[in-house]
């Protein structure tokens, strides 16, 4: 290799381990444009090119290495990660085999696959790979990195496996991801909202005002906990609480359904009509809130308003996706 290119490659590598993601991978491919022969290279490109987001120009990247080395396994992964980036399940999941299939030891892929596997609601081959790869005692040595990873993972299965009415085995992934990282929000919160819906409302209550005594600044936490005083039927520390967000959060739209949610669920019609008039002052266009009105139109035997505004739930939908905060 000549030596100027060298430098152009030791360049390129400081600037990578130091983070600096876009100077490091211009770096290499002002390299790969003297040096294009190096697969190893053209593999560390395109994981920077996936930190960038610039998905096309990482699967050229990831090419470059498999044309050079058809087996090159950092060149593979990437490539599943590229797949995973545009939604493609099935192709990532079979980078990801092939990659394991040359390698069973790389834990990377191990997670990647089941990060892809959990896309496509395979739960159970997510937790049978989570059970042989990511005990605490199995991420040891340069390994130990991938742990907050792998606990995400486990309470990601975990809010899967309590949408589907698996409790006993989504407590289990909170316990596994609490086992890897003991302050795992997600796994913490999902052991709560499991206790909610197994009926364990008392407890439920408890571990939310626990949970946000420890992040007192999480208006998510906060919402669970305004959920089981709900469920509890505390409706004046639900009310107290639901203003002290309401203070901190005005314009949130996410706050203002959750409060459609909670509100209609237990009958509180007179504190939702408020709250449909507190969010018009704030987004008076929205069609949400003339589906809103139409319902309580409905409900209260106005069929004629309520059948007019309820038509806006067409509007609605093309709203989905969008949100609606400012």
């Amino acid at each position: 290799m000549n030596p100027k290119h060298l430098i152009l490659l030791q360049r390129a590598q400081a600037l990578d381990r130091a983070g600096k993601n876009s100077e490091a991978a211009m770096a290499y491919r002002a390299f790969l444009g003297k040096e294009p022969d190096h697969s190893d290279v053209w593999a560390d490109y395109a994981g920077k090119l996936l930190m960038l987001g610039q998905i096309d120009a990482a699967e050229q990247a990831c090419a470059a290495a498999l044309n050079i080395a058809p087996n090159h396994l950092s060149a593979r992964i990437n490539l599943g990660c590229v797949l995973l980036a545009r939604n493609q399940w099935d192709e990532a999941e079979s980078q990801f085999r092939k990659a394991l299939t040359a390698d069973p030891r790389r834990m990377d892929a191990q997670l990647l696959l089941a990060e892809s596997l959990l896309k496509k609601w395979d739960l159970e081959q997510v937790r049978i790979i989570l059970k042989q790869t990511s005990l605490p005692g199995g991420l040891a040595g340069d390994q130990a990195i991938l742990k907050p990873r792998f606990a995400e993972l486990w309470a990601n299965l975990a809010v899967a496996l309590s949408k589907t009415h698996r409790f006993p085995e989504a407590e289990e992934a909170c316990h596994a991801a609490l086992q890897l990282d003991p302050g795992n929000l997600r796994a913490k919160a999902t052991r709560g909202s499991i206790q909610m819906a197994t009926g364990a409302l008392d407890k439920a209550e408890e571990h939310f005002r626990l949970l946000l005594a420890e992040q007192p600044g999480n208006d998510s936490v906060r919402l669970l906990w305004i959920s089981s005083l709900g469920r509890l039927g505390d409706w004046e520390s639900s009310d107290r609480e639901i203003a002290k967000i309401l203070r901190k959060e005005p314009r949130n739209f996410a706050v203002h359904k959750f409060l459609f949610v909670t509100f209609s669920s237990h009958g509180r019609w007179p504190q939702f009509q408020t709250e449909i008039e507190r969010f018009r002052k704030i987004h008076p266009a929205s069609p949400h809130l003339l589906v809103e009105q139409g319902l309580m139109d409905l409900l209260f035997g106005d069929l004629r308003q309520g059948l007019q505004r309820y038509e806006a739930r067409f509007d609605v939908y093309k709203d989905l996706g969008q949100s609606i905060r400012t």
